[in-house]
């Protein structure tokens, strides 16, 4: 026996009713990585200023919180097609999506190398100088 529903009223959606769930729209997105970048963490404050100070040594140009395929990474390089994430605490609990996230970017042609923060502040030239060797750099352009 099927139930018939009332005419003039819809059922209750709880579907996507959690903000988490939600897609946002470009211009969205574009705004939280506009508030992203200026609410950087300690240790991205730390690589971006280094990355910013030596990126000329490869010819690259990285940029901070930008959409990517619909994410926010932390700094890009777009014409190495590299991704670099600095994890803090919270990464621990989220490994599952980050992984999620990275096999989207790694299918869109994008390299994802990952650092956690204390990596990252207290090894900071070493950091620097791996993320420097993703870069690819072609004298003759």
């Amino acid at each position: 026996m099927t139930r018939k529903r009332r005419k003039g009223k819809k059922r209750k959606s709880y579907r996507n009713k959690s903000p988490f769930r939600r897609r946002f729209s470009l211009r969205e997105k574009e705004k939280f990585a506009d508030k992203l970048r200026e609410q950087m963490t300690g240790s991205e404050v730390v690589i971006w200023r280094e990355l910013k100070r030596r990126q000329w040594e490869v010819g690259a140009t990285f940029e901070a919180q930008q959409v990517i395929c619909g994410y926010i990474p932390d700094f890009v390089e777009r014409e190495s097609m590299l991704i670099v994430e600095i994890d803090g605490k919270i990464h621990e609990k989220l490994r599952r999506k980050d992984a999620i996230r990275t096999a989207n970017l790694r299918r869109e042609g994008y390299t994802v190398i990952r650092f956690t923060n204390e990596l990252a502040e207290t090894r900071t030239d070493q950091v620097i100088e791996s993320i420097l060797g993703y870069c690819k750099y072609d004298p003759q352009q």
